[in-house]
């Protein structure tokens, strides 16, 4: 696979950003609504905790969109497995 094939991949699968960054403006909506109706040390619990869950929670966001969340070589790779499993 060459590079340009690659990112083209990415691009499709995440939707040029669209769901990754609508998770991330969610996030910050909601740090900023946790810091202005709580404490600021809510809007940053949130803002930290919830960036460890952007990926994830893109991926979710993917799902309920049932957009495919496997790139290439993963999709390769549960095939493979599969495939070997059904062999046994």
């Amino acid at each position: 696979m060459h590079i340009a094939d690659a990112q083209r991949e990415i691009r499709q699968t995440f939707q040029g950003g669209f769901a990754g960054q609508t998770v991330s403006g969610l996030l910050w909506l909601g740090s900023a609504a946790a810091a202005t109706w709580g404490t600021p040390r809510l809007g940053i619990l949130v803002l930290v905790v919830g960036g460890a869950l952007i990926y994830p929670m893109t991926l979710l966001m993917l799902a309920l969109m049932r957009r495919p969340v496997l790139i290439g070589r993963a999709i390769a790779a549960r095939e493979a497995a599969r495939g070997s499993a059904a062999a046994a």
